[in-house]
């Protein structure tokens, strides 16, 4: 129930890597995200790598738009971080909400409604000029990222938030790599989520770009002004092939107001 000043509270949800908790740190009487490894990580190497390259990656990085960490450790040998709760939504849930929506219909007041927000400069703008907003946000932060070094590597709407008050945090950071350092990639692996992949990603591509990462705010952008993926299909093959052919439907013929 108890990792150091960190008390555990309940779980919040969790990924293919670790499990995040609502946490107090006590000695500050503040609310946060603990994030653990999952149980059967601690026996693999590997994980436990990339558990400590997130946290070394996050803590390396001071900017608004990126989740900041509280404190880190590694208790009866479980690593884990105390990261800002974030009040609101991940673009991922904001795009269900959104779903049966027409993209043209939408303005910043609909963003607010989502995450349960209602003051900010982002939610008095058109759907259009706070899709933007929110990708200059996160651009803002990528820029941040790489000029310390770092490639994120996997960048899509689920590891995007949207506060209440109209803010973007990007967090997240399991799959980053420090340029010139990337032990855990085997030659011809894959890493990241296949609609949001670039290119040379699709192609197994061992060296760390940071185009990789604007490709993905690129399609992160095109899903929210279309409230669709500009790559979608049955299988795989078929969307990787899609994503190396790199003809998606102009977003003009889905949303008239880009």
């Amino acid at each position: 129930d108890r990792l150091g000043d960190i008390l555990i509270l309940e779980p919040l949800g969790g990924g293919g890597m670790g499990i995040v908790y609502l946490a107090e740190q006590v000695s500050l009487g503040r609310e946060v995200a603990l994030k653990l490894m999952r149980p059967e990580g601690t026996y693999f190497p590997d994980a436990h790598e990339r558990f400590r390259r997130e946290v070394e990656a996050i803590a390396r990085l001071e900017h608004p738009s990126i989740v900041k960490v509280h404190a880190y450790g590694e208790e009866e040998g479980v690593p884990y971080f105390a990261m800002e709760r974030i009040d609101g939504r991940t673009l991922a849930e904001v795009l269900r909400v959104l779903a049966d929506r027409s993209p043209t219909s939408l303005s910043g007041r609909d963003l607010a409604r989502a995450v349960g927000g209602s003051e900010g400069a982002l939610f008095g703008r058109s759907g259009t000029d706070a899709c933007v907003e929110m990708a200059r946000q996160v651009a803002a932060a990528l820029a941040h990222a790489h000029g310390a070094g770092i490639v994120h590597r996997d960048v899509k709407p689920s590891n995007i938030a949207l506060t209440r008050d109209g803010r973007v945090q990007l967090f997240d950071f399991g799959l980053a790599a420090t340029r010139g350092v990337d032990r855990l990639t085997r030659t011809g692996g894959q890493l990241g989520t296949l609609h949001y992949m670039s290119p040379e990603q699709i192609l197994g591509d061992r060296e760390l770009y940071a185009r990789s990462d604007i490709y993905a705010l690129g399609v992160t952008l095109y899903e929210l002004l279309a409230l669709r993926s500009p790559f979608v299909d049955d299988t795989r093959s078929a969307g990787e092939a899609r994503i190396l052919q790199g003809r998606p439907a102009p977003l003009r013929t889905l949303n008239r107001r880009v």
